[in-house]
Order: C-alpha cells, then sequence, then structure tokens
C-alpha cells in the first residue's frame, strides 16, 4: 500500500523502533482504488525479554491539509489575473535554471516584455478591458513558447521570459516573433457594454544570463535598459541588450 516513492522514507523511520519509543513517517498509501493518499503514521513495538510481541500504529490522513498546502503554494507563485507565473516564483526557479544551465554548460537567455500604450487602454476602454487585454496578450506569447520556457508577469503590464537552453541569437528570434505576432493580432475586448477588436504592439529587450552570474537581477536589468531603448525607439521593436 506504501508507494514505491515513499517507501524508503518509510523504511528508515521505523528501522530502530524501540520498545514504548513512537516513530513516525510521512509517506503516500495507495487504496485498492486507485487512489494515493498522503498520511503521517506513529508506530511503536512492544517487546517482551528482547523478544517483539506486537506493535501500535496511528495513521493520520494529511491529504486535505497537502492539497490546501499546495494550493497556497500556487497562489503566492502565480498571477491571479493570466495566470503564468509571478516575479516571486521567476527568482526562485531562475536560480535552479542558472545553476542547470553551469552544470551542463548550456546558454540561458531573458526576454523583457511591455506592452505599449497600455495606459491609454486602461484610460479609453476601462480595466475591465486592460485585464482583457493582459490575458489575451499572455495566451498570444505563450502559444509561440517552448513548454521549458518561463513566461512571468513581473509588473502591471510587463513580462518577462526565461529561456533555458536558447542562445542570444535565438533568444532575438523569439522576441522578433512575439513583437510580430502581436502587432497582427487582435485582441477582442469588451468596452461599454460592446465588444470590439484591439491591436497591439510591445517593446521588447533581449540579454542573456553571463557565465559569471548567480542570479537573474543582472540580466533582468540588462534587459529592461533594452526594453526601455525601444520605447525610446519608437516602440514595437526589439532591442539586444548583451552586455
Amino acid at each position: 500500500m506504501i508507494t514505491p516513492e515513499t517507501r524508503d522514507q518509510f523504511d528508515k523511520a521505523f528501522a530502530n523502533v524501540k520498545q514504548n519509543q513512537p516513530s513516525s513517517a510521512e509517506c503516500s498509501l495507495l487504496t485498492r482504488n486507485g487512489e494515493q493518499r498522503h498520511v503521517m503514521i506513529q508506530a511503536s513495538a512492544f517487546c517482551r525479554n528482547g523478544q517483539f510481541v506486537h506493535s501500535r500504529a496511528t495513521v493520520f490522513d494529511l491529504t486535505e491539509r497537502k492539497e490546501l498546502e499546495e494550493k497556497l503554494r500556487a497562489q503566492a507563485m502565480t498571477d491571479p489575473l493570466t495566470g503564468v507565473f509571478n516575479r516571486r516564483y521567476l527568482q526562485a526557479q531562475a536560480t535552479t535554471e542558472i545553476s542547470r544551465a553551469r552544470r551542463q554548460n548550456l546558454p540561458i537567455a531573458l526576454i523583457a516584455i511591455d506592452i505599449d500604450h497600455f495606459k491609454h487602454i486602461n484610460d479609453t476602454y476601462g480595466h475591465d478591458a486592460g485585464d482583457d487585454v493582459l490575458k489575451n496578450f499572455t495566451k498570444i506569447v505563450t502559444k509561440l513558447l517552448r513548454q521549458e520556457d518561463l513566461l512571468c508577469r513581473v509588473g502591471g503590464e510587463e513580462f518577462a521570459i526565461l529561456l533555458p537552453n536558447t542562445s542570444l541569437s535565438q533568444a532575438e528570434q523569439v522576441a522578433e516573433r512575439i513583437r510580430r505576432t502581436t502587432a497582427v493580432t487582435p485582441i477582442n475586448v469588451t468596452a461599454e457594454h460592446a465588444e470590439q477588436a484591439l491591436w497591439l504592439t510591445a517593446s521588447l529587450g533581449v540579454t542573456t544570463i553571463l557565465d559569471n552570474e548567480k542570479a537573474l537581477k543582472p540580466a533582468l536589468k540588462r534587459a529592461d535598459i533594452g526594453l526601455y531603448q525601444a520605447k525610446d525607439n519608437g516602440r514595437n521593436q526589439v532591442v539586444v541588450n548583451a552586455m
């Protein structure tokens, strides 16, 4: 009944249970109908003259608590409007991805994105329309990315994409594909109780994470500088800022 993934943990916890000295372990049980339950098992053994007589165990079902913990963890790492990850998750996951890239000697790139004239959209059509724009823009970008790419909302209309195993030139191609697709894809929003199509553009900054960098912050700053250069140059552009 104990799942193979948690069997070692269970065996180690109860390998040396002494008389009237209970031990405990968290593990997963597989029920007869195939359902998996996360439990805490507390058990003790009773011996007489050094011989085992009987054992006593109590099983506490932690499944609902674990599911709630996972839900809360996901909420803390996810943007509630668009459903993509947030800045906190980006920072945490980047550390893992950078370490993996260094071990495997692989490149890793970063794209910063800002939707052009987003304040004008909110002021003209209302914040509900602005929310529609953010949600639909997220869908557009997601379809252009690989499964391993990490899209995050890091600000109001600002996004970042972490691209594992991606060179600077490849990241520029991804950014240009996002820019081009955004510009030719109408986004339907509801404004004044009527649906209408809006046309968007986006400005993007592209950089790579350098070999001596262990955290995301320097690369994120470079990508932002490229993004603001794209804005200053007239928007709807991709600017590469490698160093």
